[in-house]
């Protein structure tokens, strides 16, 4: 009976000492993607396999291309490009959805809707890199910044 009773007493301790100790702690993940990104670097693989950077074919005269992504899941990529003398943008905008390590992106272009996976293959606050598919099927890596 002893043994019982001390047996009880045990798991009711036992019991009572495993509540959850963060009650009402809300934890939150570092937003690294929203805000604005240049586009500084773009890549291809070579015959070697071997990732090839070069500048990213930025206009010298006009703001540097970029994507910006928005806290509500709206993107806008701005392409930037030397008309005469005046620098023109060509806007892509639509909605994005980030799971685990992709980024894709939707938006319309001549009344089709299309889909985008951009894969992080780094990211801190201020730099990126990513990779996607070009209409060619070739793997494109982008470098970008803030």
């Amino acid at each position: 009976m002893k043994r019982i009773l001390l047996s009880l007493l045990f798991l009711s301790f036992f019991l009572t000492s495993c509540e959850s100790e963060d009650d009402g702690i809300t934890y939150t993940t570092p937003d690294y993607i929203t805000g604005k990104w240049n586009f500084s670097k773009i890549g291809f693989l070579n015959s070697q396999s071997n990732i090839i950077y070069q500048d990213y074919p930025n206009s010298q005269t006009c703001e540097s291309d970029n994507l910006v992504l928005d806290a509500d899941g709206t993107f806008e990529i701005n392409d930037f490009s030397l008309q005469g003398t005046n620098c023109v943008n060509t806007v892509q905008s639509g909605d994005y959805t980030l799971l685990n390590k992709d980024l894709t992106i939707k938006y319309t272009e001549a009344s089709v809707l299309v889909t985008k996976v951009y894969t992080f293959l780094t990211l801190t606050y201020d730099e990126a890199t990513v990779v996607t598919t070009n209409s060619l099927g070739q793997l494109v890596f982008y470098k970008l910044t803030r």
